[in-house]
């Protein structure tokens, strides 16, 4: 297992939904697309307490680990926090 510290700037997130977890979907400088299943900071499924944030542009902080073929982002959605910028979704 990788551990950790992984910050998003300027973060929109608009959820791919696997099972019912939410995949944040990234593309890095290189134009490489990464994802991250989202849970709480314990692991465990993350659902309403994210859904505020949805397409909103925030920075978020958490924890990401590597399970296998997967990164797992656990994040504390206390944390987050919304930028004041206008959304390219909405």
């Amino acid at each position: 297992m990788v551990r950790f510290v992984y910050r998003i700037k300027n973060w929109e997130y608009w959820p791919v939904w696997i099972l019912y977890t939410p995949v944040l979907a990234t593309t890095d400088k290189n134009n490489l697309k990464h994802y991250f299943l989202i849970t709480n900071i314990h692991g465990g499924p993350i659902h309403k307490e994210i859904l505020p944030f949805i397409g909103k542009p925030a920075e978020i902080t958490g924890i990401v680990e590597k399970m296998e073929d997967w990164y797992v982002f656990k994040i504390d959605t206390e944390n987050i926090k919304e930028l004041k910028k206008k959304s390219a979704i909405y």
